[in-house]
């Protein structure tokens, strides 16, 4: 399988950007901890180690003392009291102590529980809103795609057990987010095949034990625009209840692109069905040439961003969103918020140049935070565990 490419041609406005090296310190006020895994040698091996961050009720960083850590991990997730990241196809799960340093707990082999692994399509990891169960994608069985793995966490030591294996998600993955009642989750499926553009998406029921059971959710359709036969998903974010905002790519039936990609809005009903009134002429274009869109957690605010890079935009449940405000021109691979407005973002456009940015972000306006952008080289995943 070849996974469709998307691009456009935008800019946004431009943030002025002040470079820190933060020396650590040890430090007590903090309102999130944040992770960033970096590529320790691009050019020669796929080394990780991970780089730790206390964040100030004003979004200025410290360096937690130890950082970087020698842990070789991405594709981050946590809970309240862990961080989990992928080595391979071994999941390492690490206790996250009042400093935000880590300790490893635990590992699992996630190729040892699958059927036939395929060798690729291993995470990125999810935690769903309990906390309590993982989920890792790993292609196995006829290999056509990725089955979610279901891991449970322990509250006590943060070790993982594997509890089952959902259905195949057939033909890609793209992520796996979970309704704000964690009853649903969604994927973005979005490849070609064949020479065939394929895009959907698709829907899984979560049971009261974290098992996850494939759903033929019925979705809207949203309409196209001309020259296009359909669209291919991208990214998905939900809001606090039942809504989700959906990035998404107009392609031609040979997976040509049409347009920028554009936002839609979806209500998920009791059954996992997805209704819309979204149509192409009021979901906004993006400007960012999308790949990457996180919800804060009020589900006021959508951060999307991508190669041409960060837009905010007003997130209004069922109805359309709306554009606020650029931040960044260059390009970004990954956001997050916490709990206190702050959106954190990578940027890695040269080898040896990646950046973490901090924006603090209120429907009123966005300001860049005291000391940001912070130099982690090469910067891959990231992951913030708030503390309030």
């Amino acid at each position: 399988m070849l996974r469709t490419k998307f691009f456009a041609c935008a800019t946004v406005l431009a943030a002025g950007a002040v470079v820190s090296s933060l020396p650590a310190i040890a430090q007590t006020s903090h309102v999130a901890y944040v992770y960033v895994s970096n590529l320790v040698s691009p050019n020669t091996n796929t080394k990780h180690d991970l780089y730790a961050y206390g964040a100030r009720a004003d979004g200025s960083l410290y360096r937690v003392t130890g950082t970087p850590f020698s842990y070789d991990v991405n594709s981050l997730a946590v809970n309240g009291n862990y961080l989990f990241g992928l080595s391979g196809t071994q999941i390492d799960s690490y206790w996250i102590s009042s400093t935000g340093a880590l300790q490893l707990v635990g590992t699992v082999d996630a190729a040892s529980h699958a059927t036939n692994f395929c060798g690729e399509e291993n995470g990125p990891l999810v935690v769903d809103h309990s906390g309590h169960n993982l989920y890792n994608p790993v292609n196995e069985g006829y290999c056509m795609g990725p089955s979610f793995q279901n891991f449970a966490i322990s509250s006590t030591s943060g070790k993982l057990t594997y509890k089952n294996t959902s259905d195949e998600a057939t033909y890609g993955y793209q992520g796996l987010s979970f309704l704000g009642n964690n009853l649903f989750a969604y994927t973005p499926i979005c490849n070609s095949f064949d020479g065939e553009a394929i895009g959907r998406i698709g829907g899984y029921q979560r049971a009261s034990d974290g098992t996850l059971k494939d759903v033929a959710a019925n979705v809207g359709a949203v309409s196209t625009p001309s020259g296009a036969d359909g669209y291919c998903p991208i990214s998905i974010a939900t809001d606090p209840t039942n809504h989700m905002a959906v990035l998404q790519q107009a392609t031609m039936g040979d997976g040509t692109v049409v347009g920028p990609p554009n936002i839609a809005t979806y209500t998920a009903t009791s059954t996992g069905d997805l209704t819309t009134t979204s149509t192409y002429s009021n979901s906004p274009r993006t400007r960012s040439g999308a790949n990457v869109m996180r919800m804060d957690p009020s589900g006021k605010l959508l951060a999307v961003a991508g190669p041409n890079g960060l837009d905010i935009f007003h997130y209004h449940g069922a109805s359309p969103v709306t554009y606020a405000k650029g931040l960044l021109t260059t390009p970004v691979s990954a956001l997050y918020w916490d709990k206190s407005n702050h959106l954190y973002a990578v940027t890695r456009s040269t080898i040896g140049k990646g950046k973490l940015y901090v924006f603090t972000v209120t429907l009123t306006g966005a300001s860049q935070a005291p000391g940001s952008p912070h130099v982690v080289p090469n910067a891959d995943s990231l992951i913030v565990r708030a503390t309030n």
